[in-house]
């Protein structure tokens, strides 16, 4: 059974006070911000328990990810196209498998 890196990268982000992140995507892209919410699966055993994640910077935290006219700000981000997340409490950095 492969290893759910979502629920890794859960369990650790949410054990932090300062939740300030970099997530590196497989594309290169760089995505500095918080979570704010993830979609959760429908239970198939071969997928990580979280698809994807809703990531927004320091100043959309506070609207809750809303922007005018009720579209989401920030980004959401699947799961599979994260290459690495740098977390701000201690700096490290989880690399996901490639």
């Amino acid at each position: 059974m492969k290893t759910d890196f979502s629920r890794i990268f859960y369990d650790k982000y949410f054990s932090f006070a300062n939740r300030g992140i970099e997530v590196r995507l497989k594309n290169g892209k760089s995505i500095i911000g918080m979570i704010i919410g993830f979609f959760k699966a429908d239970g198939d055993d071969y997928q990580p328990k979280i698809t994807r994640w809703h990531i927004v910077n320091e100043n959309e935290k506070r609207n809750l990810g809303m922007a005018a006219l009720g579209r989401l700000s920030g980004e959401i981000v699947w799961q599979k196209d994260i290459e690495s997340v740098k977390f701000s409490e201690d700096n490290s950095v989880m690399q996901f498998c490639k």
